[in-house]
């Protein structure tokens, strides 16, 4: 499949013209490790575009955004495609509209940066809930140096390695990791570096769910069942 695919007489919501845009790499190394007819929840969705991708590798996709504009633009670009498995939810991240342990995978890139970070140890604890034992996330963030992360206040930075850490303390299997330091030119430039895993939720041991939170100073916060 060649990309962009344009659909054809249709403007999106920012007045472009629509188009069906590749999925991001991670993504499709995401596609390696899922099981035939995986269900996936796609957290800060927009218009859907890695979702649409795995929903025509077989797999059901759920959408999560709150911005209603980019799902309409989501649900014109599945009908483009044709008989794909996509559904888009108008929702909030904080709070998922998914059953515990329902999802097979679940996606989230570049969602974290843009929430308040007294926000996301909500956001990661609701995206652990729902994924079943031994499923998949794959999380993309902003990454940067301490100076960029402390000049850029309209962000939630990420510092290299933190995102590896928060899983691996939750004991989740890292099985993908990458990271790319890109200098900007300066305090203003836009932000290339990131930091990006896919990871696999370890096997049921406990069926009650253990909330794990990181919180303002980056310390890991663990409340047992």
């Amino acid at each position: 499949m060649e990309y962009p695919i344009e659909v054809k007489g249709q403007m999106d919501c920012y007045g472009q013209p629509l188009a069906i845009r590749a999925p991001q790499p991670f993504i499709k190394e995401l596609g390696e490790y899922l099981a035939p007819q995986s269900l996936i929840a796609d957290i800060g969705s927009l218009s859907g575009d890695n979702g649409l991708y795995l929903a025509t590798q077989g797999h059901t996709v759920a959408n999560v955004d709150v911005y209603y504009g980019g799902l309409v633009d989501g649900q014109r670009k599945a009908r483009a495609l044709g008989s794909v498995a996509n559904s888009f939810i108008v929702g909030s991240a904080a709070a998922l509209m998914f059953g515990s342990e329902r999802c097979d995978a679940v996606i989230c890139a570049h969602v974290l940066q843009l929430i308040d970070r007294s926000i996301v140890p909500v956001v990661m604890d609701e995206m652990q809930r729902i994924t079943r034992p031994g499923g998949l996330h794959a999380v993309k963030v902003y990454a940067g140096t301490e100076h960029e992360i402390a000049v850029r206040p309209a962000y939630t930075m990420y510092q290299f390695g933190e995102l590896k850490h928060y899983y691996e303390t939750l004991g989740w299997q890292i099985l993908k990791h990458a990271e790319r330091y890109l200098q900007p030119h300066d305090d203003t430039a836009g932000i290339s570096s990131y930091s990006a895993l896919i990871a696999q939720k370890p096997p049921a041991v406990n069926t009650q769910h253990k909330r794990t939170y990181m919180n303002a100073n980056r310390q890991l916060i663990t409340i047992e069942p």
